[in-house]
């Protein structure tokens, strides 16, 4: 983002700004001299932003359009890392961060490498619909997507790491109004219903299941 300050074009222009008290039109030496630490003042402070799109700042956004998905766990505990992640990066509650965990115990149970079915371990390929994979159990053309991710970044499709951060890359992308419809929410029951809805998308939701799952996860602290 570049950002444009106008000058003035002339000694006239600028003595408007600052007049001088007599009859004399010239520019003194004092306005210019604090025309110009003005003009520094601004532009360090503009400069303080960088370049690029920024998303705001503090706990309610706290990260920048664009940046990297690739996360940094802060837990090898699925929950907990997946928690840390929606709070710090996307700015959710507790409350609505439990909702989806609750989603993601009812699709996996909060395991990052379980084939549909249950088989652990690498993903077993299939990408045609009926085989989801991982903790949002990713199927289809998503499916391949997150495996593709994972390659991309040189990691292990069923890392924690690689779940987290598709996960990341499907909420700064096509499913960004996720975001903005949780945080609409104000019980861990209501965020569950909204992930499930705009994330999850479930054949057979089994919402009672979901719902149970994420009170459990808020009334643990995660």
């Amino acid at each position: 983002m570049t950002i444009s300050v106008p000058l003035a074009e002339s000694q006239a222009q600028v003595s408007d700004l600052f007049p001088t008290n007599g009859g004399d039109q010239g520019f003194g030496q004092l306005e210019l001299m604090l025309l110009q630490l003005i003009g520094q003042l601004l532009m360090k402070y503009l400069s303080s932003y960088g370049g690029g799109s920024w998303s705001g700042g503090g706990t309610s956004q706290p990260y920048r359009q664009g940046s990297s998905t690739v996360p940094t766990i802060s837990s090898n505990d699925a929950a907990q890392a997946v928690a840390s992640d929606l709070e710090q990066r996307y700015g959710l509650t507790p409350t609505q961060a439990a909702g989806v965990l609750g989603n993601m115990q009812q699709e996996s149970g909060m395991q990052c490498n379980v084939n549909q079915g249950g088989r652990r371990g690498a993903p077993n390929g299939d990408c045609s619909g009926g085989a989801g994979y991982g903790l949002a159990q990713w199927d289809g053309s998503r499916k391949a997507a997150e495996i593709e991710y994972a390659r991309k970044h040189g990691l292990d499709p069923g890392s924690l790491q690689a779940n987290i951060g598709y996960m990341n890359q499907e909420l700064d992308g096509p499913y960004s109004k996720t975001i903005r419809d949780i945080k609409q929410t104000s019980t861990a029951g209501e965020a569950a219903r909204v992930w499930e809805r705009d994330f999850e998308q479930a054949g057979t939701p089994a919402m009672g299941n979901r719902i149970e799952y994420a009170d459990a996860f808020l009334r643990k602290g995660l």
